[in-house]
């Protein structure tokens, strides 16, 4: 049972315009309870591990509970979803990516399933893909605004595509999510400004306000296209403070959710005031870190470690 602060906090965070999304670490069968406490209508979504094959009748179930727990969804804009992976063996694969993700979702079979598809070269080409089929996409693993600013690249020709088709995008949802503590692991040291991982989020933030100007991008929320919402993962409890912003979701186990509420003060929406260029100083700081020349080292690494665990699992 969810105890009153961490009750409080997720109200807070969704007052804000902040999703709390629970990340699992087991069995997916077991992420969202048969009943949450009333004040917490349910988390915004569920984060699958990318580790760790799912059990495609586990997650249709989870999906079945998760939407029936938000029915009233915390911040009105996520219906109870569920991000689920695919073998990040394809990861450089474009056409197994996208039967993967076919495969999944025809044995889920759930609308508010999302497909995780690694931000590689050829998971770019397979969002696009995805979402001219009309599969919602959640691009994992965004290391750098490079990388991000391909990944709406691919999003909006996705969008573009199934509008052509006639499918309707405005049932089609596309997260991005960055692995804010992974980035901080392999960053610089903490300047008194932010942490590598953090600025990394202020800055894909930043990008996401810029591209959501686009005229194109207004004539498709015009008609109800749901803009991208940017998740931020393998977080901490002194990230929350400064992860504030709109349409953004954060990713917490249960334990991790209760530390936070323990100790964490919220001062209000902090993204918007991102200062670029102080930003972009502290990613490529005399210290290293996981700005633009290691970040490809990073995701290289973590997609041997999801390919690794998820082989060893599957046997």
């Amino acid at each position: 049972m969810m105890s009153q602060r961490a009750v409080g906090l997720v109200e807070q965070l969704a007052a804000e315009g902040v999703q709390s999304w629970l990340a699992v670490e087991g069995a997916p069968h077991i992420a969202v309870p048969g009943r949450l406490p009333p004040t917490l209508r349910a988390p915004a979504g569920v984060l699958l591990p990318a580790h760790a094959p799912p059990d495609p009748q586990a997650v249709r179930r989870l999906c079945e509970r998760a939407r029936v727990a938000s029915a009233s969804p915390i911040g009105g804009s996520s219906p109870g979803l569920v991000s689920a992976p695919v073998d990040p063996a394809y990861a450089d694969d474009a056409p197994s990516l996208v039967r993967a993700a076919r495969s999944l979702r025809a044995s889920v079979d759930r609308p508010n399933l999302l497909v995780q598809i690694p931000a590689t070269e050829a998971g770019l080409e397979a969002m696009s893909e995805c979402l001219a089929l009309g599969t919602s996409v959640n691009a994992t693993l965004i290391c750098t605004v490079e990388q991000a600013d391909r990944v709406f690249d691919s999003l909006l020709d996705g969008i573009e595509r199934a509008l052509v088709a006639g499918t309707a995008p405005v049932e089609t949802r596309v997260f991005l999510t960055c692995p804010v503590g992974l980035l901080d692991d392999a960053g610089v040291p903490d300047a008194g400004v932010a942490t590598a991982g953090v600025a990394m989020a202020r800055l894909l933030y930043a990008l996401r306000e810029r591209r959501l100007r686009n005229t194109w991008w207004r004539v498709l929320r015009a008609g109800s296209v749901a803009p991208p919402t940017l998740l931020w993962s393998s977080l901490r409890a002194h990230h929350l403070p400064r992860l504030i912003g709109w349409n953004t979701g954060v990713v917490l186990t249960a334990p991790e959710l209760e530390a936070a509420a323990s100790g964490v003060e919220l001062a209000g929406d902090v993204m918007p005031g991102v200062r670029e260029g102080e930003e972009e100083l502290l990613l490529c700081g005399t210290g290293g870190g996981a700005g633009p020349r290691t970040a490809p080292d990073l995701l290289a690494a973590e997609l041997t470690r999801c390919r690794n665990t998820w082989h060893t699992a599957a046997r």
